[in-house]
């Protein structure tokens, strides 16, 4: 099915986002939208049907919003923004009708006096993540890289690992492109995780060189995804998760809206900010729309949560300069204001060279060098934008082959749940809470270390290295290996007793890999009671657990 985006002039009214739409020809045939986006004073509708004859059809916009059904049966399905089914498989069983809910497709933010305090962790299985940016139930959480193939693993391995958990997933795939969708899909099925999540995604579109639908369509699925999320959190009381594969799209249609605005009214009447593509108030309320309905649940609304994990591609940085180095001329500054253009006289005329340094200390806007660099410059405008909105970010790193990296930038990463003495708020888990206190400072200063020379270093920078190999090693995971809670804390006390110092610098990488594997099957073995406690209580349940748990990594190098 084919749907068709188009713009409504001139409506009343203050708040029609996710307004249901009515579209009804002169022969009584009616046919449905919802409003996407508004812009005052403009709506944008995504269409639910293939075409309509403008002149002959009368438009109404309805006071209620756009609902999709939700029931426990519709695990395994994949659905179209709008609830449809897509599956080709089987037929679903009929759902008791007690069991299936109604939810606005763009429903509200959660309200303050609905949620509460977010303060038992979402756990990934993946330690680099749950121990440098712990995720919470209920947090809203990027997850920014450049790499596709990296990304996806992270979410399949993600997914897995919460399924295990009883965790209700949800997958928005947000690509209109076919075979996207077809590759989503496959890869899903592949890792068996197809028929126990839910997947929204775009219909095959008969025509998907629509710009603006394909970004209307991804905006909407998003949505959905987050509305089913809520009715499972809300009604059922249970953990959900949601996985937004790419918030692009949702970028190209804010991009489409002002382009609208500006054929439609000139671009003195468009905010300047979106121009140049920084966020106006406007743009940020449209994206709090979807990021901001994560939540912890309160009692009263169900007591269950709603996490979100919206997924940011990046570009790369094709330039090799250092920016703060790079030199201009006058005449790169044609374009700017006359103000800018006196300003810059001045300078050269007291021969001060143009550098980026110097602009950036007077305010003087750095002007863009080639389309690369300024596609570059916006990307990462706008991913600052959106971590301003965010409960944390996680910012992928692509590891040099062959060494122990991490996959993620600790100084970029971060949770913002749980940070300050008085919150009650936490992201993390107890047990990793006690192991992992100092454990950022500790990498920076042993990367502050590797600065130097050999000749440089101290024993104690030469401990400091020690210290972050073996970090770095008992964090290690390949794609596709997720570890339980008590697994990743068993690694991280093995580096605190210093257990894995003669490891790192006595083995190649791949033995060394092999050595935690093979350390991590002998505490089970020998301390399975203690492991399965702390994966249980999330915490070393007992006094005795930690000295248990110790010896037995002891035994095992010993």
């Amino acid at each position: 099915m084919n749907n068709i985006f188009f713009k409504i002039l001139h409506i009343a009214g203050d708040d029609l986002y996710g307004r249901t739409v009515v579209c009804k020809t002169t022969s009584g045939e009616e046919k449905t939208g919802i409003v996407v986006a508004q812009r005052h004073p403009v709506a944008f509708v995504l269409c639910n049907f293939d075409t309509f004859d403008e002149e002959s059809t009368s438009i109404s916009i309805l006071k209620s919003k756009s609902q999709i059904s939700v029931s426990p049966e519709l695990i395994g399905s994949t659905l179209d923004c709008f609830g449809n089914d897509l599956s080709t498989s089987e037929t679903k069983p009929n759902t008791e009708a007690e069991n299936i809910f109604s939810n606005a497709i763009f429903s509200p933010i959660p309200k303050v006096d609905e949620i509460s305090v977010i303060n038992a962790p979402l756990l990934t299985g993946i330690s680099t993540i749950d121990v440098l940016t712990p995720i919470g139930k209920g947090q809203n959480m990027l997850l920014i890289g450049n790499d596709a193939d990296q990304r996806r693993n992270i979410i399949i391995d993600i997914l897995t690992k919460q399924v295990k958990e009883g965790t209700k997933c949800i997958y928005a795939s947000t690509s209109s492109a076919n075979e996207d969708k077809s590759a989503t899909l496959s890869i899903l099925k592949e890792s068996g995780l197809g028929e126990k999540i839910i997947t929204i995604c775009a219909r095959d579109h008969i025509d998907a060189t629509s710009f603006s639908t394909s970004a209307a369509e991804a905006v909407t699925v998003s949505s959905s995804a987050c509305s089913i999320a809520e009715v499972f959190a809300r009604e059922k009381g249970e953990d959900t998760l949601v996985i937004i594969d790419a918030l692009d799209e949702h970028k190209n249609l804010w991009d489409a809206t002002t382009r609208t605005l500006v054929d439609l009214y000139g671009v003195d009447a468009v905010v300047q900010g979106d121009i140049s593509g920084s966020a106006s108030s406007e743009m940020r309320g449209f994206y709090s729309g979807l990021v901001q309905r994560s939540a912890k649940f309160n009692n009263v609304k169900g007591g269950g949560s709603l996490t979100l994990i919206l997924v940011c591609s990046v570009l790369n940085d094709d330039s090799n300069e250092d920016e703060d180095k790079m030199e201009f001329k006058s005449e790169d500054f044609d374009q700017t204001s006359e103000k800018i253009k006196e300003r810059i006289a001045k300078l050269v005329q007291a021969k001060i060279p143009l550098t980026a340094a110097t602009l950036k200390k007077i305010q003087i806007p750095i002007p863009i060098s080639n389309d690369n660099r300024n596609s570059f410059r916006l990307s990462m405008q706008h991913i600052d934008d959106l971590i301003s909105m965010s409960d944390g970010q996680i910012w992928l790193t692509t590891p040099d082959e062959g060494s122990n990296n991490l996959i993620l930038d600790v100084q970029r990463s971060i949770t913002r749940v749980g940070i300050g003495a008085d919150t009650q708020s936490r992201a993390d888990a107890p047990a990793l809470q006690a192991l992992t206190g100092g454990i950022r400072f500790e990498l920076a200063q042993a990367l502050d270390t590797l600065e130097t020379t050999e000749e440089q270093r101290s024993t104690a920078d030469f401990k400091s290295i020690t210290k972050r190999d073996a970090l770095l090693l008992a964090m290690y995971q390949e794609p596709g290996h997720t570890r339980s809670l008590s697994e990743e804390c068993v690694a991280l006390l093995a580096v605190k007793i210093g257990e894995l110092d003669n490891v790192v610098n006595n083995m190649s990488r791949d033995d060394a890999v092999k050595e935690v594997r093979n350390m991590l099957e002998f505490v089970w073995k020998n301390a399975g009671e203690e492991m399965q406690a702390v994966d249980d209580t999330l915490d070393f349940a007992s006094n005795d657990s930690l000295p248990i748990l110790e010896k037995a990594i002891k035994d095992y190098f010993n």
